[in-house]
C-alpha cells in the first residue's frame, strides 16, 4: 500500500470561522499538520492539540510549504496574506467575501496574476445538494419559462453571535467588512450562478435594529438577471434582525414554482393542481463545509469561484451602496 504524504494546511485567523475550518480539516484528516496564524496566545486548554502549530507569522507558516491555506481573517485583512503566500502555497482559499472593497479585491487579483498559487473563494454553499437539484430543474422544462425568483436569508445577530457585544463583532463593523451585504453574500453568489449577471439593481438598506452597529443590518435588492439573453426579475432580502432563522429560495416559472428551504434541506415543485417533493435532506447545509474541504484536500476545489467572480460580487455591492443612503430609524421609532 502506498502511504499518502502528510498534508500541511495553514489557517490564517482564529475567530469562529477559523476554528470551524480547523475542526473540519481535523475531522477529514486527523494526521494533517495544521499551522494556525493568529495574534492570540493559544496555550493550555486553548491550544488546539497535537499536530497543530501556532505562530503570529504568515512567513513562518509559509516556510512549511503548505498544501492549502485558508485566509479566515476579517475581509478587510484578506489581501496582505494572499500577497505573502502567492508563490508558497499549493492553493489559497479566501473566506467570503473576497475583500471588503473593490480595491482590496483588485489587490488580490493582481497578486494572483503575478503568482503561482491558484486562489479560490470559500462560497461553500456551492456544495449544496439542493443547488445541484435546483440547477437540474432549471435545465429541464419543469418550471417552464422562468419569470422571477426571490431569496430570503436572515437571523438575529443575538443568535448568530451569542454572548458577544454586538458592536464588537466583525459582522457589525464596516471597517472589518461587516454588514449583511458582505456577510450574507452567499445569496448574491447563488443568484448570479443560477440566473446570470445583475443589471438595473435597486437597493434599500438600513440599520433597523442594532444601534451599536455601523453597518446595514437589513438589505433588500431588486434586479434583473440575464442568462442566455433571457431576463429574470429577482429580489433578495437579507437581514441580521429576525428571530426566526430563515433561508429560502422561490423560483417561479409559467408552468410551476420551485420552493427550496435551505435550512430544512427540502425542495418541492408546485403547479396549479399538485405539489411534488424532490429533495429532503435536513443535513445538506451542514455538510457543505465538509464537502468543500474534502474537495480542497483532494485537489478538486474547482466548484469554488475564482477571484474574478468574487470581485464581481463586491463591485455589485459597492455600486448599489453608492446609489443607496442608509435608512436609520429614530430612537423614538424603535420604541
Amino acid at each position: 500500500m502506498t502511504m499518502q504524504p502528510q498534508r500541511t494546511i495553514g489557517i490564517i485567523g482564529w475567530g469562529s470561522i477559523g476554528q470551524k475550518h480547523f475542526r473540519t480539516i481535523r475531522e477529514i484528516d486527523p494526521d494533517a499538520s495544521i499551522w494556525i496564524v493568529t495574534r492570540q496566545t493559544l496555550e493550555g486548554d486553548h491550544h488546539p492539540g497535537a499536530k497543530a502549530f501556532v505562530t503570529a507569522s504568515v512567513d513562518e507558516m509559509a516556510e512549511q510549504s503548505p498544501d492549502a491555506v485558508i485566509v479566515a481573517t476579517p475581509a478587510s485583512e484578506h489581501h496582505a496574506p494572499v500577497a505573502q503566500l502567492i508563490e508558497r502555497a499549493g492553493q489559497i482559499i479566501i473566506e467570503k467575501p473576497v475583500s471588503d472593497t473593490v480595491d482590496g479585491a483588485d489587490h488580490i487579483r493582481r497578486s494572483e496574476i503575478n503568482g503561482k498559487s491558484p486562489v479560490r473563494v470559500a462560497y461553500n454553499l456551492r456544495y449544496l445538494e439542493g443547488l445541484k437539484q435546483t440547477e437540474a430543474v432549471l435545465d429541464s422544462d419543469q418550471l417552464g419559462r422562468i419569470m422571477h425568483f426571490s431569496m430570503t436569508v436572515g437571523q438575529s445577530l443575538n443568535q448568530w453571535r451569542p454572548g458577544r457585544e454586538i458592536g464588537q463583532t466583525v459582522s457589525a463593523q464596516r471597517s472589518k467588512g461587516g454588514g449583511v451585504l458582505r456577510e450574507l453574500s452567499h445569496e448574491l453568489d447563488l443568484a448570479i450562478r443560477l440566473f446570470g449577471r445583475p443589471s438595473g439593481s435597486q437597493l434599500m438598506r438600513g440599520r433597523m435594529r442594532f444601534d451599536d452597529a455601523d453597518v446595514e443590518d437589513t438589505a433588500m435588492i431588486n434586479a434583473v438577471f440575464t442568462q442566455a439573453h433571457h431576463p429574470v426579475m429577482g429580489s433578495l432580502q437579507l437581514d441580521f434582525t429576525r428571530e426566526d432563522m430563515t433561508r429560502e429560495i422561490t423560483i417561479t416559472g409559467d408552468k410551476a414554482s420551485l420552493k427550496w428551504n435551505l435550512l430544512r434541506g427540502t425542495i418541492s415543485l408546485h403547479d396549479a393542481a399538485s405539489e411534488k417533493a424532490i429533495m429532503n435532506n435536513p443535513e445538506d447545509i451542514r455538510q457543505t463545509h465538509h464537502r468543500m474541504w474534502d474537495a480542497i484536500l483532494n485537489g478538486g476545489a474547482n466548484l469554488l469561484p475564482e477571484v474574478d467572480h468574487a470581485a464581481l460580487i463586491i463591485r455589485w455591492i459597492e455600486d448599489m451602496e453608492n446609489q443607496s443612503p442608509m435608512i436609520t430609524p429614530s430612537p423614538e421609532a424603535r420604541g
